[in-house]
This record gives C-alpha cells, structure tokens and sequence, in this order.
C-alpha cells in the first residue's frame, strides 16, 4: 500500500514537470516563429 502511494505521488512529480517542461518548450518555440516570422517579413 505504501508503495502504491508513493509510485502514484512519483508518477504525479513526474506528470508535473513533463507539463512545466512542454509549457516551456511551447512558449520556446511561439518566440522563435515569432522571430522568424518578423525577420521575413521585413
């Protein structure tokens, strides 16, 4: 039982950062379409 909760609580840890990290990497990639976009633009 008590290693059933702390594999749920580890998988949570880790379902969290995965969601920082692509928050991370979308906001990463909306900047750099948006460089782009404003580089050929010109």
């Amino acid at each position: 039982m008590v290693k059933l909760r702390s594999s749920l609580l580890l998988t949570f840890i880790i379902f969290r950062k995965g969601i920082k990290i692509s928050f991370y990497i979308v906001i990463y990639l909306t900047i750099q379409g948006w460089l782009y976009y404003s580089i050929f633009r010109n």
